[in-house]
């Protein structure tokens, strides 16, 4: 019974967590955040956390209502698109293919667990067929990611690297930051671009200036409703800032094994925990942005960053 108790107090917990990471339920509940972004010059990615009861066949036509969407903004914003959650129907993904190739937006796949990257991979090679613009994404927490490395080089994709959510199961255990880096020097030069995900601001400040002095184009890509410290370090070198934006299911972005590893992720929870959704997405998108008042659109505007739809 108190098994019972502490589960069900875990969940609730969870749940009242992930829901501070969403901005709502709907892209359109998105698309309202993105426009206060907008106003600084940001880009953004589109992240559509799906319902545990989705089919595969709901979650494509949300990601087509998306894509219509980003059509109809008109901005240089990008897809999130998780493959597992498409049951790697190719032909469920060809649909949204062909609406991005049509706008010239880049869709993005997310890493999920260890056990499907070689699934992900193989649909991503062959969705070149229908659309160029593609990312994957490489978590430094993995071995295998080098050896993805390679592959991405060789395809000529955009790559987005993060520390990673999910362990290897190989047990391997590499020094996060140490392996970020490493993943870095191996992409400097040879992808379409990079964007450096990470709330780390010296690990990020340390990734963009390898990638840019190799001259790869790369950005840096922050969580909404995580700090956005690392936005005033990108304009000061001159690197593009785009924001996730996660719209539909309640979810964490971190592991909660990271609370005991990662102090950062600890006070993450705890504000999560202790601020409703509401007030903690009004006051990032208010308070948390004006605290960048050097911030402009003017500087965006001038940069590459408004050349190439990503």
């Amino acid at each position: 019974m108190a098994w019972k108790i502490l589960t069900a107090a875990k969940a609730n917990v969870i749940s009242r967590i992930g829901k501070s990471h969403v901005v709502g339920s709907t892209f359109h509940d998105a698309v309202v955040i993105s426009r206060s972004i907008a106003r600084f010059g940001w880009s953004c990615t589109f992240g559509l956390w799906p319902e545990e009861s989705d089919s595969p066949k709901n979650v494509a036509g949300k990601y087509l209502t998306a894509l219509q969407g980003i059509i109809r903004e008109g901005t240089a914003s990008c897809l999130s698109v998780k493959l597992f959650r498409l049951g790697y129907d190719f032909g469920l993904l060809k649909e949204v293919l062909e609406a991005a190739k049509f706008s010239g937006n880049r869709i993005q796949f997310d890493a999920m667990d260890h056990a499907s990257t070689s699934n992900t991979f193989a649909m991503v090679e062959k969705s070149m067929v229908v659309h160029s613009n593609l990312g994957c994404t490489l978590p430094a927490r993995w071995a295998r990611s080098e050896r993805d490395a390679e592959w991405a080089a060789e395809l000529g994709i955009f790559v987005r690297i993060v520390r990673g959510q999910w362990p290897d199961p190989n047990g391997s255990r590499f020094q996060r930051p140490a392996m970020f880096l490493k993943l870095v020097e191996k992409l400097c030069g040879r992808v379409k671009g990079v964007a450096v995900a990470t709330h780390d601001e010296q690990l990020a400040l340390r990734a963009l200036e390898s990638l840019k002095l190799a001259g790869t184009r790369c950005e840096l890509e922050l969580m909404i409703g995580l700090p956005l410290k690392g936005a005033e370090m990108a304009r000061e070198i001159g690197v593009p800032v785009r924001i996730y934006i996660p719209y539909g299911a309640a979810s964490l972005p971190y592991r909660i094994s990271d609370l005991m590893t990662r102090p950062a992720v600890l006070a993450w929870a705890t504000r999560d925990l202790t601020m409703g959704k509401r007030k903690k997405i009004y006051r990032m998108c208010d308070k948390r942005i004006r605290q960048f008042p050097s911030i402009a659109k003017s500087h965006f505007m001038n940069t590459h960053s408004w050349e190439w739809k990503c």
